[in-house]
């Protein structure tokens, strides 16, 4: 018997890592329109361990995400070499593939199903770089910083956001929490590049 669900929602919802790729799906919320350039020499990159907690599901995963102009590149390995899922493209022209299996689609096609809504994709990107996210996302709020001045934690689209782990060379926080109701995530920043 055929499972009566459309491939791509069977696809789409089959792993627990799910809800981590579409965590990595709103990382690119943030990705303005630069200058082409390649994805062998990227304008930003980061390579860390992303780990979400969501009534959907949790999980865990090595992140590597490269970005120049708007072409993006991502990828997500689980734990103990449980497969990966490689997520390129554009915003207006996605592709997400797992094994053998490729979804074409935008980027917001793409992500609505892997998270919904929850995070607002356009934030995140600015939240991995330690500073709230600009219009058109609300202000944030309760904003708060360390005892060197280094931003701390803030409010904005309904998430609590805490940083912390600043290198004491740079001014970019190396973890990074995200709590709103019973979802969470973490994000634990390993390398940055291109910067």
């Amino acid at each position: 018997m055929t499972d009566p669900r459309p491939r791509a929602h069977r696809y789409l919802i089959a792993l627990p890592q799910t809800v981590i790729v579409g965590l990595l799906l709103a990382l690119l919320g943030g990705c303005a329109s630069l200058p082409e350039q390649s994805l062998e020499q990227p304008h930003w990159q980061l390579r860390g361990k992303l780990a979400v907690v969501s009534p959907r599901g949790s999980g865990s995963g090595q992140l590597d995400w490269k970005m120049a102009g708007d072409q993006f590149e991502i990828t997500l390995r689980g734990p103990l070499g449980a497969g990966a899922v490689q997520l390129t493209g554009r915003p207006a022209a996605a592709q997400l593939s797992r094994g053998g299996e490729t979804l074409d689609g935008t980027f917001s096609q793409l992500a609505a199903p892997l998270f919904g809504a929850a995070v607002p994709i356009e934030a995140l990107q600015h939240w991995a770089d330690g500073r709230p996210a600009p219009p058109p996302l609300a202000a944030a709020s309760q904003l708060h910083y360390d005892d060197r001045q280094r931003l701390a934690g803030f409010e904005q689209a309904g998430w609590q956001i805490s940083l912390s782990r600043y290198d004491s060379a740079t001014t970019l926080p190396a973890k990074l929490v995200g709590r709103r109701a019973d979802e969470r995530f973490t994000l634990l920043v390993q390398s940055r590049g291109g910067q």
